[in-house]
């Protein structure tokens, strides 16, 4: 369920970044009842996603910000973030975001 979730979000944001005219229009103004400035505004102001794959790379930046975090008071201690990086979830997402 997971891969097929993180592979429908993958393609709906490659629609969206492919297709802002025809998402402002029928998100922004139909759905939202925004004028059509505001929605190109609202949508220019929002960004993009993009999604990777969660390797080695990501983990130590994951772990990075963990011990920044820590070192500046925003968290209580350090903290071992590679508990939450269950392997057979990520062969999953990482399966659905090639």
């Amino acid at each position: 369920a997971l891969a097929d979730f993180v592979r429908r979000l993958v393609l709906a944001n490659a629609w969206v970044n492919a297709h802002p005219d025809q998402f402002i229009t029928d998100y922004y103004v139909k759905t939202l009842k925004q004028t059509p400035a505001a929605g190109r505004l609202i949508y220019q102001g929002t960004g993009s996603s993009t999604y990777i794959a969660v390797d080695a790379k990501v983990r130590a930046n994951q772990q990075q910000q963990a011990d920044l975090w820590a070192r500046n008071g925003l968290l209580p201690s350090n903290v071992d973030i590679s508990a939450q990086f269950n392997q057979s979830v990520l062969d999953q997402f990482n399966k659905a975001v090639e």
